[in-house]
């Protein structure tokens, strides 16, 4: 058996926050329990008003609008609004 880390970026549009989302990915019954997923680390960006025209909505921006948001070195987090927010909320802590 193997185990696999697969990143995905949520789109939070019901407002569930860190803690709704993870227990929805963990809580989803899949058929024949084929995987088990547990979330172990979720890192949360404020992106400011959805609309049509941003950048994570646009296929030939998301990917750059991605990494500059989730981008590991913190000099890159500069906000996209006035006011982001930028946190870790890690399995056990």
């Amino acid at each position: 058996m193997k185990v696999y880390k697969v990143e995905l970026m949520v789109m939070d549009f019901d407002g569930l926050g860190a803690d709704g989302i993870k227990e929805e990915i963990e809580n989803t019954r899949y058929a024949n329990h084929c995987i088990n997923p547990e979330v172990m680390a979720c890192e949360e960006r404020d992106i400011g008003e959805w609309s049509d025209e941003h950048p994570l909505n646009q296929r030939d921006k998301a990917d750059a609008e991605y990494r500059r948001l989730f981008s590991p070195n913190i000099s890159h987090h500069a906000p996209a609004v006035a006011g982001s927010v930028h946190g870790v909320v890690r399995k056990g802590g």
